[in-house]
């Protein structure tokens, strides 16, 4: 039972000195940051110095080392600066761009809650004023059918009134016929058949001379009738009709009037008819010019073209012997990672990229 006891007491013992002894710190890998600084300081070499060889800018290579990325260009540029100055310091380049890969990972998974946050309120906020503007809309929509069925009704009123007035004053302004033009209308429209025949003078009290046998009552009303037609007509009757002028003379045969001819202001008014010229058509639209670049890769070199549409050309990260061709609408967005193994021609024609070099990189806007 003793040594039950001891072996007992033993294991409670190693148990206490195990919960007692602190456990050992896990040694904190530096950053890449850290670690090109701590190699460079080593080494006994300067930032100038490593920009020179580099052909990076001063305030680049305090950011790298200070794992600042965000005073940085991008993911991509960054893996291009830590290419360029681990070897200068005797670091291994894929060691250092897999370390960064790691963190830049992991920032963008904590940041990622932060800005589904940021887009969830956004929605919020887009869908309440959505509803806001619907409710406006609907009393702006309500506001402008009752304005418009007002007017309507404004407007129909003042319609009628105008042509009521209008009405008034034209049955006014009208001339009435008078009657001297319905007697001379009326006389237009007798016919020869409407002639009444006159009393007859008593032959008795004629002198003997001049009695001649007349033909037969029928026969001098119709001669009487046709010479009065005629001489209505022809305006020359005196030398045809004097056997039955006297006759004639006591029928009181109608004269029409003459005929009035037509003015020469009737052709005045009639509406001349003007040609319209046709419209000249419409000219064609100028299609957008499009130009050809071309670029030729002596290195490793990182490169971004959008065109005046905003459409991605080119994108990402080219080895020593490529080449690459885009067309596009000019003006162009250009980033280029390394001058130095880029050579670029815009439709066949180099184009000089020092005018646009800060450092090793080139970012600038070609225009038409």
């Amino acid at each position: 039972m003793s040594t039950e006891n001891d072996a007992k007491q033993a294991d409670q013992a190693l148990d206490a000195t195990d919960a007692v002894t602190p456990a050992a710190p896990q040694a904190v890998t530096p950053t890449p940051g850290a670690q090109l600084r701590q190699a460079r300081e080593s080494k006994g070499l300067t930032v100038a110095q490593i920009a020179k060889e580099t052909m990076l800018t001063a305030r680049y290579l305090t950011a790298l080392e200070a794992d600042d990325y965000e005073a940085l260009p991008g993911s991509t540029f960054v893996r291009g600066y830590l290419r360029r100055y681990a070897p200068l310091v005797g670091l291994s380049a894929n060691t250092l761009v897999a370390e960064f890969d790691g963190i830049w990972q992991a920032r963008n998974l904590a940041a990622a809650p932060l800005i589904d946050a940021q887009v969830h309120a956004l929605q919020q906020e887009r869908v309440a004023s959505r509803r806001g503007n619907r409710r406006a809309s609907m009393f702006a929509r309500t506001a402008y059918h009752l304005s418009l069925t007002r007017l309507l009704s404004l407007g129909s009123a003042l319609l009628l009134i105008v042509l009521l007035v209008a009405s008034f004053f034209w049955n006014d302004a009208a001339d009435p016929v008078t009657p001297s033009e319905s007697t001379s209308a009326a006389e237009l429209n007798l016919d020869a058949s409407s002639i009444e025949p006159t009393a007859e003078a008593p032959i008795d009290s004629l002198p003997a001379e001049s009695v001649e046998p007349l033909p037969n009552a029928t026969d001098a009303e119709s001669g009487a009738a046709i010479n009065s037609i005629e001489a209505s007509a022809e305006g020359n009757s005196s030398a045809a009709n004097t056997a039955v002028g006297s006759e004639a003379n006591a029928q009181g045969a109608t004269i029409t009037p003459p005929v009035a001819e037509p003015s020469a202001t009737s052709a005045a008014n009639v509406p001349v008819v003007q040609s319209t010229p046709e419209p000249a058509e419409a000219a064609e639209p100028t299609p957008p010019s499009i130009d050809t670049l071309s670029f030729t890769f002596t290195g490793k070199s990182w490169i971004s073209v959008r065109d005046a549409t905003g459409q991605e050309l080119v994108y990402g990260l080219k080895n020593a012997g490529q080449a690459v061709t885009v067309s596009g609408q000019p003006p162009f967005a250009i980033n280029i990672g390394s001058v130095r193994d880029t050579q670029m021609s815009r439709n066949g024609t180099p184009v000089n990229l020092k005018p646009y070099t800060r450092g090793e990189i080139a970012s600038f806007r070609l225009g038409r």
